[in-house]
């Protein structure tokens, strides 16, 4: 849930503050200070002190990480292909690229929810509705181009992980998935990590949020070959939280539940790198699953012994 309601009581309780405090001190000082000069001062002060502690976190002058993600989204994107974009922290800064500095004109940007922009497939209310999902399946099926996307997308192909997103892969029967990394991503995600964790909270989620789709593909890549360079990749890059569900996901898609399992009891230690209560929610899930998948035929779980 977002924090606005508590932001907002907070806010009432500093203006009810500020205003007992500026009773206080026209009653204590209301023979040399004007209630006028009081009042101004006391808003200054407040003013003052919030843009202090602000002010260095709000000047993004030198904050190149929403454009050097548009430009890596949309540079490594096939000619004439399609992107349905989802989420405020990919649509904004690809959309501004796309529209508004007019990157990669051949590219189609679409919404997958039927926001945001004018081509609509489907009004944004039958989002999630068999409509919705068959006008996706439609426009998949006779696009000119490769259909991409960034998180999700109701379709019943093949997935194909490219590490900064993925695509609809229409020559490949369901639940299969494979995995392509072009120099120009592998690259980025090298600037990435070397970087480091952003410190802003908005950004760090995104930054875990890529990273879990780059480590999907390094995985499916060190699944087909261990003699495929994405394992020492894998190895330094992937190891946290994130990381570590992106390749229990990959090891439950080929049947793997018993490295799942391993990899999400590893995860459970980097538990306090989750931003958010779904990402422990996720782990929670997939722990359950390999379990499930993972014992023998005919054999349950043993109920817990209930105290006395």
């Amino acid at each position: 849930m977002y924090p606005l309601p508590a932001y907002a009581v907070v806010a009432i309780w500093l203006g009810l503050g500020a205003a007992m405090l500026l009773q206080l001190l026209e009653r204590q000082w209301r023979r040399q200070v004007s209630a006028i000069v009081l009042r101004c001062a006391l808003g200054a002060l407040l003013i003052g002190t919030t843009w202090q502690q602000q002010a260095p976190h709000a000047y993004r002058a030198t904050d190149h990480w929403a454009s050097d993600y548009a430009n890596a989204m949309l540079g490594a994107l096939d000619p004439g292909s399609a992107l349905f974009i989802y989420g405020d922290y990919a649509a904004g800064p690809v959309a501004y690229a796309h529209y508004l500095l007019g990157r990669r004109p051949d590219v189609t940007l679409l919404s997958p929810v039927g926001q945001l922009f004018r081509n609509r497939l489907f009004a944004a209310r039958d989002a999630g509705s068999a409509h919705a999902v068959a006008a996706i399946g439609e426009f998949i099926a006779h696009a000119p181009g490769r259909v991409y996307y960034n998180l999700v997308l109701p379709h019943g192909h093949g997935v194909i992980q490219h590490g900064l997103f993925l695509e609809a892969g229409r020559d490949l029967p369901a639940g299969l998935g494979r995995a392509r990394l072009s120099p120009k991503v592998d690259r980025f995600f090298v600037r990435m990590f070397g970087h480091g964790e952003p410190r802003d909270v908005s950004q760090l989620i995104h930054y875990r949020q890529l990273g879990a789709l780059y480590c999907g593909a390094l995985s499916v890549l060190a699944s087909r070959s261990r003699a495929d360079p994405a394992g020492p990749r894998l190895q330094r890059y992937c190891g946290g939280f994130f990381g570590l569900l992106a390749q229990a996901e990959v090891q439950l898609a080929i049947n793997n539940p018993a490295a799942a399992l391993t990899l999400l009891q590893q995860a459970q230690g980097h538990a306090d790198e989750a931003v958010t209560v779904q990402n422990l929610a996720t782990l929670t899930e997939l722990l359950q699953r390999a379990r499930r998948e993972s014992r023998p035929p005919g054999v349950r779980p043993v109920p817990l012994a209930r105290g006395n």
